[in-house]
């Protein structure tokens, strides 16, 4: 059975906690009955899962089932009112970094995954992210002036974020997202072509694979089968879109670049 060592609270609006289970690892967890409801947990999950297999540079993570005596047996956890069951965990990045983009800008000449940058504006449009703020990418330092790129946070995707809905899934903007941290490819690289290239790969990623995460979201995350035939449903037709949605995102984000 699993046994926590330690709990730390950290700030967010989902009460996130860093927990140090049985094992050595630390994770960052979103829990059940958080204040924003369950649907951040299904929204982390698909997306980390979306993210590993097109090799994006995302932490490790899991999904942890904490019995009810285990909640009720830590006094912060009991204190928070968290439910039982399974749990969104993250692994926690040691030496990280926010990316705050007047202090940091530094780091990117020294990013050892680059291209990631590129990537990250691909996804984000994908899944309607529209809250990749300076807070939800950690730069990891891997040695003296050499960093990596991780993308964390991603409760507020999709349509109406973590209140989405059948209906809400119908509805998709074809306006692309463009944060402060997406201009940052702009203003160091200006290269349209690896966002095609990463563009092309979504595309080509198989409508079974998407099938197959969104139908794996844990039972007592309570999303009906209509609601994850609909999740589906709206990430294929979101791929179908998503060639105008980089071609303006470049036209607009990047107009200093030329568009194919």
């Amino acid at each position: 059975m699993v046994s926590i060592i330690s709990v730390r609270p950290l700030r967010g609006t989902t009460q996130p906690h860093v927990v140090h289970f049985n094992r050595k690892d630390q994770w960052i967890v979103k829990f059940k009955n958080n204040p924003l409801g369950n649907r951040t947990l299904v929204n982390e999950y698909v997306v980390a899962q979306l993210a590993r297999m097109l090799q994006l540079p995302i932490p490790s993570f899991r999904v942890v089932n904490l019995p009810k005596e285990v909640i009720k047996k830590n006094r912060i956890l009991r204190r928070n009112h968290f439910e039982s069951g399974n749990q969104f965990c993250m692994a926690l990045i040691q030496r990280g970094s926010p990316l705050i983009i007047d202090e940091h800008e530094k780091m990117v000449h020294g990013l050892v995954n680059r291209q990631d940058l590129a990537y990250m504006i691909v996804f984000d449009q994908w899944i309607g992210n529209s809250d990749r703020t300076k807070r939800n990418i950690i730069f990891q330092t891997i040695s003296r002036g050499k960093f990596k790129l991780y993308l964390i946070d991603h409760g507020n995707c999709f349509p109406k974020g973590r209140k989405w809905t059948i209906n809400s899934l119908k509805k998709q903007s074809k306006k692309p997202v463009a944060k402060s941290v997406h201009k940052l490819y702009q203003k160091f690289y200006c290269n349209p072509d690896l966002l095609y290239q990463f563009m092309n790969t979504i595309i080509a990623l198989p409508n079974e694979v998407i099938y197959s995460i969104v139908s794996s979201i844990p039972n007592d995350w309570e999303v009906t089968e209509k609601e994850k035939r609909a999740l589906v449903k709206h990430l294929i037709r979101r791929k179908r879109v998503l060639p105008s949605i980089i071609k303006m995102f470049i036209e607009t984000a990047m107009g200093c670049c030329k568009t194919n």
